[in-house]
């Protein structure tokens, strides 16, 4: 089984790129609207947009940082070590790969697209998110083609995909996951259900709207929490498709 879960709008401090001139670059999806970041010196720039090495984008630099022999001379954060949401799910992703391991583990980020939860992601500031507390120089559009968005998951995988994510977040995990032929379960909080067809979507039902994605998550390591990484390998489809009913 993978998990995919969205990225989270918190990060831990620090883990910035740099550029040749060790000045750290945040990423953001409108560098042209010159974000103001209070407490930050150093250069605003889109994630696939040419880099300070001639013909070379940003993510392809990172790409190229991430290759084994992996070295981490920016002192980046692993992915599932960058997110940080409020308490109490300050550490779920990490709970996550505790629980699952690093290579069942993906998150969805509105900057990079589908990463593995180990790898080496610097700072951002982009999300799909509609909050009225989201600034327009952080606002990625569903329709924007212009990232070139990684997709870590194996595309021959024949595990079942569990993805944990908004409408708003959907769309990109729809386009990025169409070539794998894998059964996906889709988790939503919505009234209204993502548009997936073919895919099993279940409701999950609560209040807490607003971190309903941690919520569900957590209890899905607490279902899980019976079996070990190795077992749950071993699980049939139905063992499997009766654990994340009852969710």
């Amino acid at each position: 089984m993978k998990i995919v879960i969205r990225c989270a709008k918190r990060k831990r401090d620090e883990g910035y790129w740099q550029t040749k001139e060790s000045k750290p670059v945040l990423f953001v999806a409108h560098p042209e609207l010159n974000p103001d970041v209070r407490n930050f010196d150093g250069l605003y720039d889109f994630p696939d947009a040419v880099s300070d090495h001639p013909n070379d984008t940003w993510r392809k630099l990172l790409s190229d940082y991430n290759k084994p022999p992996t070295h981490n001379p920016f002192n980046l954060h692993r992915a599932y070590d960058l997110y940080k949401p409020k308490p109490p799910y300050t550490d779920l992703y990490r709970g996550l790969v505790t629980k699952f391991g690093v290579d069942n583990v993906y998150i969805l980020s509105a900057g990079w697209g589908l990463i593995r939860s180990d790898f080496f992601t610097p700072q951002y500031d982009i999300t799909f998110s509609n909050s009225k507390d989201v600034k327009p120089y952080q606002k990625r559009e569903k329709e924007d083609n212009k990232y070139k968005d990684y997709c870590m998951l194996p595309k021959d995988t024949t595990d079942t995909i569990v993805c944990l994510g908004s409408n708003a977040y959907i769309p990109l995990f729809r386009r990025l996951t169409t070539h794998i032929q894998s059964k996906k379960v889709v988790f939503y909080n919505s009234c209204r259900p993502p548009n997936a067809p073919g895919w099993f979507l279940k409701h999950y039902d609560t209040n807490n709207q607003r971190a309903w994605v941690y919520e569900c998550a957590r209890n899905i390591i607490d279902v899980f929490c019976p079996y070990s990484e190795s077992r749950i390998k071993q699980l049939t489809a139905h063992e499997l498709e009766k654990l994340l009913e009852s969710i």
